[in-house]
């Protein structure tokens, strides 16, 4: 389920009338593209109840209108009359779009809760609609049944089964922790050790717990249960580190030669150059880590984000540093040249070679061709290298092109050096074995670029290596739909 996005519309939909709550729905869940014609607004919507039953009535007046009438579906006045499980079968199969009656639906739903209790969920999980706008009405029935209260609400939904049991139970302890955190855990840890699903709920709602007050959990550690204590632990100094970085190193000393080392550090290193770069820079330059790798990802992280937002500072900066496997500087031009190609090319010219620079170069044009779709120009950068480092750029940069934009990979496949055709092409039919995206006559068109070996080698793969399937048609334009 899209979560986020039911959450969001929950927040608009609670305590509005039903009318509201139709015109935001049609307003932010459905797109226009999903219909034929422009969006009926709210007041279209109730309309078309009280001109369906004019219509209802003027189609008396003649046989053939009667016929005609009796082949439409049920106007909404003779559905109230059914059994609300049966009237919202009949509204989400019927061929009105679900979001054009959504005023109808949540008044069904709501006489459904009322007559068969939060069980009404798993059927509503079930109904085949779009799954943000499923979500959104589960939301709605679950807010329903906050007069309960939150125990009384985790209890209930602790009858359901499957998924629909998970997602509530999580909804419920993630609202509730939001409250009061304490009472939330303590009804997560009362329930039967033999529930699967406790120790799980009992993890959702410490660490929310711990990412709303770190301070207060780390203060109150022993009320936390043993078997997510340490989960929850991390979990509130990762969360220092984002609010107050320079006091979340003294527990680095903790990690120290620890996997959760590193983590930690670049959670520090990255929240604080935000707010005081120089102090953070000194920090991971002066810090005592467990090994110099370490340092020089907390390096890494570091510049990355520092070059969001002062590039040229941070590229000097990387420039400075030691090369450690590879400079540091390829970061920064990554990061550079997803916000601002131009500036990554003149970054170019400064980085140094070896690795570094064929690290930095395979960015910068995997990034051209994937976010920017600047194709020309990222197949012209690799000229700009040594003869001897251009195998690499090329093929970095047909791997990525040809997984993700197949067709346009070998619409262009002209435009690269002839040297580099063959193998750019079989990286080309390589990546195909995988996604599907060529046609046969896309095939045979990329084989005429392999040389001898290239084809033998492809010719030779075994046809039936289908890890990942996607369906793609290649428009004329080189993109994928």
């Amino acid at each position: 389920m899209e979560q986020g996005r039911g959450q969001f519309l929950l927040g608009l939909i609670l305590g509005a009338s039903v009318t509201a709550v139709a015109a935001v729905l049609l307003a932010l869940l459905i797109p226009l593209s999903l219909h034929d014609r422009p969006l009926q607004d709210s007041n279209q919507v109730e309309n078309r109840v009280s001109k369906s039953e004019e219509s209802d009535s003027d189609s008396k007046q003649s046989n053939g209108e009667q016929q005609a009438m009796q082949e439409t579906p049920p106007t909404v006045e003779n559905r109230s009359m059914q059994d609300p499980g049966q009237l919202w079968k009949s509204l989400t199969s019927d061929d009105v779009n679900d979001a054009e009656q959504v005023t109808q639906l949540i008044q069904t739903a709501e006489t459904w809760l009322d007559d068969q209790g939060v069980a009404i969920l798993e059927q509503i999980h079930s109904t085949p609609m779009d799954p943000a706008l499923r979500e959104t009405f589960m939301q709605v029935v679950l807010a329903r049944t906050s007069k309960l209260g939150w125990s009384k609400r985790l209890e209930q939904v602790a009858e359901l089964t499957g998924l629909t049991r998970e997602w509530a139970m999580d909804e419920i302890a993630l609202d509730w922790a939001k409250r009061d955190p304490r009472a939330a855990l303590q009804a997560a840890s009362s329930l039967p050790e033999s529930d699967i699903y406790r120790r799980v709920l009992q993890r959702i709602v410490a660490v929310a717990w711990a990412e709303r007050e770190p301070d207060v959990v780390l203060a109150e550690l022993e009320v936390i249960p043993d078997n997510v204590r340490s989960l929850v632990e991390e979990s509130a100094i990762m969360a220092t580190a984002r609010r107050t970085p320079e006091s979340a190193v003294e527990f680095l000393a903790a990690y120290f030669g620890n996997p959760q080392e590193s983590i930690l550090a670049k959670e520090i290193a990255a929240y604080w150059v935000e707010s005081d770069a120089n102090a953070a820079i000194a920090w991971a330059r002066s810090q005592e880590f467990s090994s110099e790798d370490i340092r020089n990802e907390v390096m890494d992280e570091l510049l990355r984000t520092y070059a969001k937002s002062d590039p040229e500072t941070a590229l000097q900066i990387a420039l400075q540093t030691p090369i450690n496997n590879v400079g540091l500087e390829a970061g920064v031009i990554e990061v550079a040249a997803s916000r601002n190609v131009d500036l990554a090319l003149e970054m170019l010219e400064r980085v140094r070679s070896g690795e570094t620079s064929d690290t930095a170069y395979g960015a910068v044009g995997r990034i051209m061709v994937m976010e920017h779709q600047d194709f020309e120009r990222a197949i012209e950068l690799g000229q700009r290298l040594a003869p001897n480092r251009r195998e690499f750029y090329y093929n970095v940069m047909s791997i990525f092109w040809g997984a993700e934009r197949a067709g346009s990979l070998l619409e262009h496949m002209e435009s690269f050096p002839e040297k580099w055709r063959s193998s750019v092409a079989k990286n080309l039919l390589i990546q195909n074995q995988a996604t599907l995206a060529l046609t046969s006559k896309q095939i045979d068109r990329a084989k005429t670029y392999l040389n001898p070996t290239d084809l033998l080698a492809i010719e030779l793969m075994p046809k039936q290596h289908r890890r990942v399937i996607r369906f793609r048609v290649d428009t004329q334009d080189g993109h994928e739909h």
